[in-house]
């Protein structure tokens, strides 16, 4: 089955005007279905939702926190993408981001939707294959992991 690779950058805002940033990628099938990860400062996040031409909607979840589950729902505006979350606890605020194609028509093998648990596939194949290394944190409790082959010039 053959996918396409996004990618997507923006912010959140709390009710009290805070805002924090935050960034990630996903695949979307053919369908508009798509899964995929955020990092922000609550830490690394999957997604699950729908894209269409003007719209996004997704659910994100925090491996690590119960109750943490946050629902998106965004609207094309020009080049952004601009709408509102809602945490399962009651919070809600305004969110806006970008979103751009990386790669279309690619085949992603490491992964299965019906299981929804692609991520843990796609980043044991990228340790496996030596893009990324894991370690544990001093408590021994936390499974981290850190790019590794870093170039520059």
């Amino acid at each position: 089955m053959n996918s396409s690779l996004y990618s997507i950058a923006g912010q959140y805002a709390f009710s009290s005007g805070a805002t924090t940033p935050f960034g990630g990628f996903f695949i979307k099938e053919l369908d508009g279905v798509f899964s995929g990860c955020l990092i922000d400062v609550g830490g690394p996040s999957t997604i699950f939702g729908s894209m269409g031409d003007e719209n996004i909607g997704f659910e994100k979840k925090y491996p690590t926190r119960d109750n943490s589950s946050i629902d998106y729902k965004l609207v094309k505006k020009g080049d952004l993408w601009v709408g509102t979350w809602k945490a399962k606890l009651g919070e809600k605020g305004k969110a806006s981001c970008k979103i751009d194609l990386c790669m279309n028509d690619v085949n992603f093998d490491v992964y299965h939707r019906d299981t929804q648990d692609w991520t843990g596939g796609l980043m044991r194949k990228l340790i496996k294959d030596g893009k990324f290394e894991e370690f544990h944190s001093l408590d021994g409790k936390k499974a981290l992991v850190q790019i590794s082959n870093i170039r520059t010039r």
